[in-house]
């Protein structure tokens, strides 16, 4: 090509944009993309960008109509799309911190994969959306505590767009390359905070927490917040509780038995959340 390159560039072509070559500098950043006119036996450049807030290409495909490349690479954390044409901005798909593969379905559904330790390991994306519809999370099995780690450009679709290849790879070193084949998209997992001080006054305190998850949850989600007090079989459940636009919620709550109250906060899930909960022991002087 006559180009200086740091290191083999990721590739991309694809059947909608016949001719047209996509390349992302690997192992460096900022990273440099290029689009190459490959029709005849020379390449010739026909787009360049630096992309100073990007780095280490580790994936890269078309959009369906050939318009849009998405890429993935180590920063920023989210899955850029910028235009074939010209390389410019257009859109994103935030998934997670540490993009490294991307894989676009005959259908348009996208599959954004990151380099994870703790939380979703995919996730599932409509055309356009900024808002990811399902996850899923690698495990090892319930026997292991190592986790399946993506690797990178490590997604690839099944033509009937049904199926998800995933290669993937344990955590432990030496560990063989495992191919999951994923069919349904998963709920993100959920985890439920709550903070109330582990003594306090009887009368009237505030409970505060929050819902943390990899997906945001919709506007109106609830929490459902129980106190069961000292020597009582059945708790009562306290008045529902409506998260903030950050994730927090706080409730008002007067109690005057004296000992120990366990206070509980439960979040009962949803179409795109596991649920989950969790208590406190709190003495009441």
């Amino acid at each position: 090509m006559g180009d200086d390159w740091y290191s083999a560039p990721a590739l991309a072509t694809s059947a909608a944009a016949p001719g047209v070559l996509v390349a992302g500098e690997r192992e460096v950043s900022p990273a440099t993309m290029a689009v190459y006119d490959v029709h005849t036996g020379t390449a010739r450049r026909t787009a360049e960008r630096w992309l100073p807030d990007a780095g280490d290409t580790q994936d890269l495909t078309f959009t369906t109509d050939g318009k849009n490349v998405i890429l993935a690479g180590g920063s920023p954390y989210y899955h850029q799309m910028l235009r074939t044409s010209d390389l410019a901005d257009a859109g994103r798909y935030p998934a997670a911190a540490y993009p490294n593969a991307v894989a676009v379905a005959a259908d348009g559904a996208i599959a954004a994969g990151v380099d994870s330790n703790h939380g979703s390991d995919v996730f599932m994306f409509t055309p356009g959306t900024r808002v990811s519809h399902g996850v899923f999370e690698f495990a090892s099995g319930d026997s292991s505590p190592l986790l399946l780690l993506l690797l990178p450009a490590g997604l690839g679709w099944a033509p009937d767009n049904r199926r998800l290849f995933a290669v993937t790879r344990e955590t432990r070193q030496g560990a063989p390359v495992i191919l999951r084949v994923l069919t349904t998209p998963g709920k993100a997992a959920t985890g439920t905070v709550l903070h109330i001080p582990s003594t306090t006054p009887s009368g009237t305190r505030s409970l505060t927490g929050r819902l943390a998850s990899d997906l945001p949850f919709p506007p109106g989600t609830t929490v459902t917040l129980t106190r069961l007090d000292p020597g009582a079989a059945q708790p009562v459940t306290l008045p529902p509780t409506t998260l903030d636009a950050n994730g927090t919620f706080a409730l008002i709550d007067r109690a005057t038995a004296r000992g120990y109250t366990t206070y509980t906060a439960s979040f009962a899930g949803d179409a795109l959340h596991l649920p989950s909960r969790t208590s406190i022991e709190v003495h009441i002087r």
